[in-house]
């Protein structure tokens, strides 16, 4: 029992000792993986951390090194003589300035581009050749920098001379082998191999020795800084990943081995503590294993980075010769870049304001004509880079490129791109400098228009008194100067001036005309919302005149006024209806519009010989309109009705030719009638020349049927007992008496009920519609027989519209129908015209060649000249302004009138107790096509509907 008892107490204290001794020693084992993981990070840190930066150093101190050494070669120099050239005549060490100075004349010196390093790098090699760190390279460092030495990785024979043909093998070289570099590295050219001069440390022996063949196998490769030291890195990080493994397996196994013991005494306290050293064993590995992926990959990037530099010389050379090309491009790309960032500058004060801000712009003009200076510079600049570009590309060899070559290729495509941009981007910032100076130009056109508007309403003053009030005397247009000098002067008005003048040449370039300027201040609106026309300003004040109807045209005669108690923008107005001036409302104060703003109303004619007419019904004609005519509309469009006219069919008795006549014409004028006068023979008569027909003489005998007018009587003769009557024969003109009724009662003449008297000229036409072909023209006091008729013939109402000729302005009436469209002064170029500088072709200067598709906007005519219609415009492409044709000689178009592009929808408003009707002509592009579906709803109407082809209604849909 006592032994047992002994026994138990000694594996106690044996367990203890065994733990101590374990946990001891794992955690030295442990500690010490620990410390080679943070050597291994030491070690591998130039790599790692440095990315190899002073091996690449080391690299280009080798490649001087060969470069010297050929130099050496070549004159005949020993190191010694070569370092006294460096040191110069103060002899000694070389300093970091002159040791980096005569690096950087070197590659022209002696003729290698390699040694063409940077001013960095430079001095980082003067550095690394400072050995001792005492700020200059001494005589022993410069000559370790020659001492290169290779390695055998494969066996190879050492000749006797530099080619392989001529030369003895003087000795051979094992794996191992330590070849010491007398020269550099040349390749043969006669077979691709690269050689090199050395002297094999083993055996002294000295020769030529094979170091890369042309197939790309190594014989030897050089013994560098780099290389040694990877091999010692992965070495140090192997060593110490092995040493870890092994103590992490040896942990591992310890804990399997202490399960057993159980879970309580020593063993057990040490499978704690050995528990504990695991995670830092696993750390320490893990150090490890990213340090080799590290490595691995450093590895490889460093061997990009030395490729790199080792070509970099070629690239420069490269790069050296495509600047060749590039670099005059890149001068004016650059040239292109600084004028284009003027422009940002120029436009920056105006452009950086908010947009409300934008309108109270003071110097609009002054900043656009900087803005436009700098275009014009940049542009000049653009075309200078691409001339420049050009001429480049054209010097670049022909065919396919490669490397520099084909860089430089990419490299022009580059800037001519780049130059792009630029001209892109500053004709942006333009067009934004453009619709900031619209914004001023729309506040300025609202307050100057009502200013000139309130000026005429006080002085009485029509458009063209106004005008001569602002012209100067003798111009025939306003000059910018007086435009801005009479609304600066009106009182209670205060403008910017250059807002004026930017809205002055806004208006027209050049000066305002008279169409211009009546244009400005003739304000037109449509009715989008039905809404009262008031007799005063203020509502609350005034009484309602009557109701704008939806699509109502108005002519603005004062304001916009604001009324502050509602808030609501108004304009008196008169109504192109029916004339009625008022005040109405342009926008509720909750923002509903019930006024749109429209241009001016303009028709030109579609045909010669359309009748201008005095009055609404068209019954006196002021004279025929030509082709293209454009007039101004001042009354209408109105709807006009007519009463039905009576035709006949009629056989003239002059020369019996059979037609259709208008006896009673549509606006209620007699051409034709059975007056009375006109008296059939139903027997043999004899005409007299007196009336006593004792006493007379006959003219001539009228047979059965002949027709005369009586001129005179009847009378009757009571001696006689006759009744006699004085007539013209409308056979041969004879004048004479006839009687009508003999002494026994026989009728020898009566009245005809069968024959009209023409009272006014009226056709005689094939057909009975009104628009027949006409035979002749019926005079005055000529004779029809009614062979037919009289029947009623209806017309379709016809919509009117008042105008003025722009050119004689004269004023009438003329229905809006196939021969007369809505006209605009904007033109579209169908075939290539010349603009010129004067209205008269002979002697006319050419301003520019106008091409197929420009627009144009009129700023004058349209005029005839030597047999061509003629428009002085301005081209919306560059704003050059001069007369351009229309139309020539041949009648053939040049320009075509820009139209709205849409189907015209007539609405024939019928209202319940409306004095007239009225005709809102209104445009929807939404409308169905001719021959499609039909039209939409546009308000509320009574009465809506298409009319048929033959319809003075019908005829405006198909006019656009």
């Amino acid at each position: 029992v006592d032994l047992a008892k002994h026994r138990k107490s000694g594996n106690v204290h044996e367990q203890r000792y065994v733990s101590r001794m374990l946990i001891k020693q794992s955690t030295e084992q442990v500690v010490e993986c620990e410390a080679a993981a943070v050597k291994c990070a030491e070690v591998c840190a130039p790599l790692v951390k440095e990315g190899g930066k002073k091996f690449l150093v080391a690299n280009s101190v080798d490649t001087l090194a060969g470069a010297l050494r050929d130099h050496m070669k070549a004159k005949d120099l020993t190191t010694e003589a070569l370092f006294a050239e460096i040191a110069g005549p103060a002899g000694g060490g070389v300093n970091e300035e002159t040791f980096t100075a005569y690096l950087e004349k070197l590659p022209e010196a002696i003729g290698h581009e390699e040694v063409a390093f940077t001013p960095e790098r430079r001095s980082e090699v003067f550095r690394h050749m400072d050995t001792a760190a005492i700020g200059s390279v001494t005589i022993d460092a410069f000559r370790d920098i020659f001492n290169l030495r290779f390695v055998c990785v494969k066996g190879i024979s050492v000749t006797d001379s530099f080619e392989i043909k001529s030369g003895k093998a003087v000795a051979k070289v094992e794996v191992g082998d330590t070849l010491e570099a007398i020269g550099g590295p040349k390749t043969d050219p006669s077979n691709g191999m690269m050689r090199l001069e050395c002297k094999v440390v083993s055996s002294g022996k000295v020769g030529f020795v094979t170091l890369e063949g042309n197939q790309g196998t190594k014989y030897a490769e050089q013994v560098s800084a780099f290389r040694i030291f990877c091999e010692e890195m992965d070495k140090t990080v192997s060593e110490a990943m092995k040493l870890s493994g092994r103590v992490q397996n040896l942990i591992g196994t310890k804990l399997k081995e202490l399960e057993k013991p159980g879970k309580e005494g020593p063993l057990a306290d040490a499978r704690a503590e050995l528990a504990k050293l695991k995670p830092r064993i696993g750390k320490a590995l893990g150090v490890l294993e990213s340090l080799k992926k590290q490595g691995a990959v450093e590895k490889r990037n460093f061997q990009k980075a030395e490729e790199t530099e080792r070509n970099a010389y070629i690239q420069a050379r490269a790069k050296k010769e495509g600047a060749a090309f590039t670099k005059p491009a890149s001068d004016k790309v650059q040239a292109v870049e600084e004028t284009a960032k003027a422009v940002e500058e120029a436009a920056k004060p105006f452009l950086a304001l908010a947009e409300a801000e934008q309108a109270k712009f003071a110097t609009p003009v002054a900043l656009s004509e900087a803005v436009t200076a700098a275009m014009q510079h940049c542009s000049e600049s653009v075309k200078a880079a691409q001339d420049c570009i050009a001429e480049q590309q054209a010097l670049l060899p022909k065919g396919e490129l490669k490397g520099a070559l084909l860089d430089a290729k990419k490299e022009l495509a580059r800037l001519h791109a780049k130059a792009d941009e630029a001209k892109r981007k500053t004709a942006v910032t333009a067009s934004a400098v453009r619709k900031a100076c619209t914004k001023v130009v729309s506040a300025a056109r609202v307050l100057a228009a009502a200013a000139l508007r309130g000026e005429m309403t006080n002085k009485s003053l029509s458009l063209e008194k106004l005008f001569m009030e602002i012209v100067t005397p003798g111009d025939e247009r306003i000059s910018e100067a007086a435009f801005c000098k009479y609304l600066s002067g009106l009182p209670g008005q205060e403008f910017q001036p250059e807002h004026l003048a930017l809205l002055c040449r806004d208006l027209e370039t050049g000066g305002l005309g008279r169409r211009k300027l009546f244009e400005f201040l003739q304000q037109y609106f449509e009715v989008a919302k039905p809404i009262a026309i008031t007799s005063e300003f203020e509502i609350s004040k005034g009484k309602s005149l009557r109701k704008a109807e939806l699509g109502e045209v108005l002519e603005v005669l004062e304001g916009p006024k604001t009324d502050e108690k509602l808030g609501m923008a108004r304009v008196k107005a008169r109504s192109l209806n029916d004339n009625l001036e008022g005040w109405i409302t342009l926008k509720g104060n909750q923002g509903t519009p019930f006024l749109k703003e429209k241009p001016k109303p303009y028709y030109t004619t579609c045909k010669n010989e359309v009748v201008l007419s005095r009055d609404i019904r068209g019954a006196e004609e002021v004279r025929k309109l030509r082709l293209d005519e454009v007039l101004e509309l001042l009354e209408g469009p109105k709807k006009e009705t007519f009463e039905p006219a009576m035709r006949v069919r009629a056989k003239a008795a002059l020369d019996a030719k059979m037609g259709w006549l208008t006896t009673t014409d549509k606006f209620g004028v007699v051409c034709a009638e059975a007056d009375g006068k006109q008296y059939t023979c139903t027997a043999a008569i004899a005409m007299t020349d007196n009336v006593d027909i004792k006493a007379c003489k006959v003219l001539r005998k009228l047979a059965v049927g002949e027709l005369f007018v009586a001129v005179e009587g009847p009378i009757e003769e009571a001696e006689a007992g006759v009744t006699r009557i004085k007539g013209r024969a409308l056979k041969d003109e004879v004048v004479g008496w006839i009687t009508m009724k003999g002494n026994a009662g026989t009728v020898y003449a009566e009245v005809s009920s069968k024959h009209y008297s023409i009272i006014k000229e009226v056709p005689l036409q094939r057909s009975k519609a009104s628009t027949s072909e006409t035979f002749r023209m019926l005079a005055q006091g000529e004779a029809v027989e009614v062979m037919e008729g009289p029947m009623q013939l209806t017309f379709a109402p016809e919509i009117r519209v008042r105008c003025r000729a722009l050119t004689d302005g004269v004023e009438g009436w003329v229905t809006v129908d196939d021969t007369v469209r809505l006209w605009s002064p904007h033109y579209t170029c169908k075939k290539a015209v010349p603009m010129q500088d004067s209205l008269g072709l002979e002697g006319a200067t050419l301003v520019r060649q106008v091409e197929v598709g420009e627009r144009l906007d009129m700023v004058e005519g349209p005029t005839e000249e030597g047999g061509e219609l003629r428009i002085k415009a301005t081209a919306r492409k560059d704003n050059s302004v001069g007369w351009v044709t229309v139309r020539d000689k041949d009648g053939n178009r040049l320009l075509t009138s820009k139209q709205v592009a849409a189907r015209l929808l007539v609405s024939l408003e019928m209202g319940p107790g409306a004095s007239a009707p009225v005709a809102a002509l209104r445009f929807s592009s939404q409308c169905a096509l001719p021959g499609g579906g039909g039209a939409p709803s546009i308000g509320r109407t009574k009465e809506r509907r298409w009319r048929d082809e033959a319809s003075p209604v019908a005829c405006l849909s198909r006019q656009l």
